[in-house]
């Protein structure tokens, strides 16, 4: 064998669960070596090939490439510019990959902390988790049952549910909890805390929320969810939600850069995504033009929701906004705030007839309680 080569072992898993049980596995008994992977993914869908990414082992760095009979299994894994010394132990944890896929997963009770810094949750022992409170800072953490082959997996892989919950919960309440230390608007200031609490007026001490019972049930849910399932649109709405709330906890104290029109887009995307379709879209046979274009089904789904006219006209004058913002470069955020320097400049194009555009936070209650509607409507069927 070169010092370097390729090499492919056989796989011959012809589902899609057990091919991605024995990835899993494999990386789980690789773990013992040090192992690092960096996922780099590229598909070659004429020689039915996906670059997976890059495997390092003791400072060696390894190509790794699944081949596929039938999209999402595997047929042979290959491996790039292997060193002769490491070839046995990639055999080696192959070999006990598929010997070892099919076992029992491991079963343990896993904890994640998220927190809000305005808020925190009153702890609670519900069916499939439990929320529990650090009163020293007032962090909260969520335990449930997670399967996997060891720790690291059932932690890893486990993450995107604990992820899936905190977006419900930030979607419900409107309030941008994360699962690690962000920037807080009392950090702003440079007053001391007790001078904080006195004079700045975005300084929110911490409420407390008691979990209401219909999103109990969600959660319940949402503990349970399976892989396959995690790639639903309900969740990548609350995603995008819950990322928009966070842009604009950054950009609340913020004058020089506008964030409200990237959160915005957020939440006008999160129509998008529920509006969505999984087939392709219908042509006119006359004009051959998309029969049902987005803002169309958007607009549908504001009306299925709400019976309104009046709801479809205020939220397709948002959706043109966003629009307008992401294909012209215009923002809309009200000019009534700027501090330090500043020479006014008066503009006959744009909406508040200034130059210079500065961030203003004005409220979306409206566009948030109608996804907040859309996402209970979602789990209730």
């Amino acid at each position: 064998m070169n010092p370097n080569t390729e090499l492919e072992i056989k796989i011959g898993l012809n589902d899609n669960e057990g091919s991605n049980l024995f990835l899993r596995k494999f990386f789980s008994v690789l773990r013992p070596f040090k192992s690092r992977f960096t996922a780099t993914p590229a598909k070659n869908g004429n020689k039915q090939k996906i670059a997976l990414g890059l495997l390092t082992i003791s400072d060696h760095t390894i190509g790794v490439t699944c081949k596929y009979g039938k999209k999402g299994t595997i047929k042979s894994l290959i491996f790039n510019d292997i060193p002769a010394q490491l070839s046995d132990i990639i055999k080696y944890c192959v070999h006990e990959a598929l010997n070892g896929y099919q076992n029992k997963l491991n079963q343990i009770k896993i904890t994640y902390l998220f927190e809000s810094t305005t808020h925190y949750i009153k702890p609670i022992t519900a069916k499939n988790f439990e929320i529990s409170l650090n009163k020293e800072d007032y962090s909260n953490t969520i335990s449930f049952d997670g399967e996997g082959f060891d720790i690291e997996d059932i932690f890893t892989f486990n993450k995107f549910i604990f992820e899936s919950m905190v977006d419900i919960i930030s979607l419900f309440y409107n309030i941008p909890f994360d699962s690690r230390h962000q920037f807080s608007d009392r950090y702003f200031s440079l007053a001391t805390p007790e001078e904080l609490i006195n004079t700045d007026p975005n300084f929110v001490k911490y409420k407390v929320l008691e979990l209401d019972e219909g999103l109990i049930k969600i959660l319940e849910k949402v503990a349970k969810i399976k892989p396959e399932n995690s790639d639903d649109k309900i969740y990548k709405m609350a995603r995008l939600f819950r990322d928009g709330l966070r842009i604009e906890r950054y950009g609340f104290n913020s004058f020089s850069i506008n964030f409200k029109e990237a959160a915005h887009s957020l939440y006008m995307s999160c129509f998008e995504v529920m509006a969505s379709t999984n087939g392709k879209n219908e042509k006119c046979e006359k004009c051959r033009q998309p029969m049902y274009k987005i803002s169309k089904r958007v607009a549908d789904l504001i009306f299925e929701m709400s019976g309104s006219e009046n709801l479809r006209r205020q939220i397709k004058k948002e959706y043109d906004k966003r629009s307008k913002y992401l294909h012209t470069g215009k923002y809309f955020s009200a000019n009534n705030l700027c501090v330090g320097e500043y020479i006014p400049q008066l503009s006959p194009t744009t909406d508040h007839g200034h130059v210079l555009q500065v961030n203003h936070w004005d409220s979306l209650y409206l566009v948030k309680e109608l996804l907040k509607a859309i996402m209970l409507k979602e789990f209730s069927e």
